[in-house]
């Protein structure tokens, strides 16, 4: 899966980036205390649908880490939304409160205990 995301396609997982750090610690407070959570998520969807409708994310307090939050997107095994997928943990900037892995590994017996 080769296929080359065109500028517009660039620019647009920028703004989402752009939008996330803007937006950081609220997110953050959204998901640790329940602040304004169904309004921020909205907002999240809404602007992670500007880049795909189909890219979803999954977010969970990270164990090894306190006060972040591990944040997986994926495209749920959709080919052609790879390159976006790749495009979006490229692009992601450094976060205070999150940290960006792309696509779900798969379960083996020496991964499976560290979720």
């Amino acid at each position: 899966m080769n296929k080359q995301l065109n500028p517009r396609q660039i620019k647009t997982i920028q703004n989402f980036w752009t939008w996330f750090q803007d937006n950081e610690q609220a997110i953050y407070h959204a998901l640790k205390l329940g602040i304004n959570s169904d309004e921020v998520m909205k907002y999240f969807d809404q602007n992670l649908d500007y880049v795909s409708k189909r890219i979803k994310c999954i977010f969970y307090e990270n164990p090894s880490k306190t006060n972040n939050y591990h944040i997986i997107f994926s495209a749920f095994g959709y080919k052609k939304l790879f390159p976006k997928i790749m495009a979006l943990g490229d692009i992601a900037p450094r976060l205070e409160y999150f940290t960006v892995q792309t696509f779900i590994k798969p379960f083996t017996k020496d991964n499976f205990n560290q979720i």
